[in-house]
């Protein structure tokens, strides 16, 4: 799998998932079912970030735990970063990824809006 999503080699990513596979973004995103809504979801997700990179963790069992990183924006300004448990079946598909983490601003952007805003407080002062 890592080498599908590194490469960004969406067949090879599609074949991966069994067909009732099911994602889950976060607690209040309703889960996406099924390997080609999936696929539609990675594809415009692929169409936002750039430098996307994905580094496997560790498993434990039926598991698998990935780092999935990327940015996003103007000088990189929007910083994707979410750990990924991803279940498969005893056929080595792909039954269920939970994701945990999101989207971002870039430490950089936070500081520079953090200084800003002091910086017009003391003016005021």
């Amino acid at each position: 799998m890592q080498t599908a999503l590194n490469e960004n080699d969406r067949a090879a990513l599609q074949q991966l998932f069994s067909p009732e596979v099911r994602m889950l973004e976060s607690p209040f995103a309703s889960p996406i079912f099924g390997s080609a809504r999936i696929q539609q979801h990675y594809d415009a997700f692929l169409g936002i970030y750039a430098n996307l990179s994905y580094q496997l963790i560790g498993v434990q069992g039926e598991v698998g735990y990935a780092q999935l990183e990327g940015t996003w924006g103007s000088a990189e300004s929007v910083v994707y970063s979410a750990v990924l448990a991803l279940r498969f079946n005893a056929a080595g598909l792909c039954t269920e990824i939970l994701v945990w983490g999101g989207p971002t601003i870039s430490r950089a952007i936070m500081m520079k809006n953090i200084s800003g805003v002091f910086s017009r407080n003391l003016a005021k002062s």
